[in-house]
């Protein structure tokens, strides 16, 4: 049963994407008036951006593969956590309890918020900003609290040293993203905006094996769009830029998911 509604959104969710192309090519097209002199040459420049986007294809699914055997480290560590917080004083163990509900009671109404289907790309982004800043507060309190335990805290180092190597993989594969879209910038971000305002509510009922799957299946979109001649540039532009835009959700979507992996389960940890 699980897997027929995972099948059901993963339908839903590609249905979306091929309703979206149907009806808002006019939009782009509208938008890109000022560039269709441009199209000829946009078409060669295809050819070379099609070699450079083979590359970081290959040079990201090296880092995905690093990523997946970090997130694997970070379970693993789960696991050990609360063997380890074991040995922290009773006392101790009352302050991080407080400590937890005073964190969740500060992002609870955040979290809340990112399920607003009417927000735009940078309002989204500031409201991520200021959990990762609460998220970042939290780790360092609880730091302070088991400081007196050496074996905790060469435990939480090692977490550390790990959480940096995927912070640096995320701010790569940002990067990539950016490289990835070529000229489409404006096109790419007014698809993000409508596409994950559609499927906020959607993503996280989506399994990471079906994430990455539909991820993958938009490269071979991306491939089959551009050797279409019977394709004008103008839409073909216009697909591209939806395509490209709904990648990057699916692929952001499941950073959010390693981040939140990274972070310390004081629920496990504290639980009697």
């Amino acid at each position: 049963m699980k897997n027929i509604r995972n099948t059901a959104l993963l339908v839903l969710l590609i249905t979306g994407l091929l309703t979206s192309l149907s009806v808002s090519a006019d939009e782009v097209e509208t938008m890109n008036a000022d560039k269709k002199a441009h199209m000829e040459e946009m078409k060669q420049a295809r050819s070379e951006h099609k070699l450079n986007r083979e590359a970081f294809k290959w040079e990201m699914q090296d880092k995905k593969d690093e990523a997946k055997s970090n997130r694997e480290g970070f379970k693993k560590s789960k696991d050990e956590m609360k063997d380890i917080f074991s040995d922290v004083s009773t006392e101790v163990k009352n302050e991080l309890k407080e400590l937890k509900n005073d964190h969740k009671e500060n992002t609870q109404e955040l979290k809340e918020s990112l399920k607003d289907k009417d927000l735009s790309l940078e309002e989204r982004a500031d409201i991520k900003d200021e959990l990762e800043e609460i998220n970042n507060q939290y780790n360092s309190d609880i730091r302070n609290l088991v400081s007196d335990n050496e074996e905790v805290s060469a435990f939480l180092d090692e977490r550390d040293k790990l959480k940096v190597k995927n912070d640096l993989l995320r701010l790569q594969a940002k990067e990539a993203r950016e490289q990835y879209r070529e000229w489409r910038d404006e096109a790419v971000e007014m698809y993000k905006e409508a596409f994950l305002n559609r499927l906020i509510t959607v993503l996280p009922k989506v399994s990471d094996e079906k994430l990455s799957t539909i991820s993958d299946k938009v490269d071979a979109m991306l491939e089959r769009i551009e050797s279409n001649d019977k394709i004008s540039d103008t839409k073909k532009e216009t697909y591209m830029a939806q395509i490209i835009s709904f990648k990057e959700i699916m692929e952001e979507e499941l950073e959010s998911r390693e981040i939140a992996e990274e972070e310390i389960d004081l629920d496990d940890i504290l639980e009697d």
